[in-house]
C-alpha cells in the first residue's frame, strides 16, 4: 500500500458547490484517514475503492456511486483499481 499524498488535479466551486478531483493512478493507494466538519459525498467517476468511516469497514464502491459522509467521521479510501477517480 501506498498512501497519496492526495494527488488533486482540480478543485472548483460554482453556484456555493465545491468540487475537489483526487485521482489515484495505482492499486492500493492510500488517500488518509480525514474529517470534515461538514457533511458532504463522494462521487466514485472511475475505478472501484474502499472505504473506512470511523476506522470500521464501510463498503467497496465502484464508478458511477455515491458514498455519504457525515460531518465529524473520520474516513479512508484505497484504490481497489489503478486509474480510480475520486470528487
Amino acid at each position: 500500500m501506498r498512501i497519496s499524498n492526495e494527488i488533486v488535479e482540480r478543485v472548483e466551486e460554482a453556484h456555493g458547490i465545491y468540487v475537489r478531483s483526487i485521482f489515484l493512478a495505482e492499486r492500493e493507494m492510500i488517500v488518509p484517514q480525514h474529517v470534515h466538519d461538514y457533511d458532504h459525498a463522494t462521487y466514485v467517476g472511475a475505478g472501484k475503492v474502499r472505504v473506512w468511516v470511523d476506522g470500521l469497514f464501510l463498503a467497496d464502491f465502484e464508478a458511477g456511486q455515491l458514498i455519504p459522509i457525515q460531518a465529524g467521521k473520520l474516513h479512508e479510501f484505497m484504490s481497489l483499481e489503478a486509474g480510480t477517480r475520486l470528487a
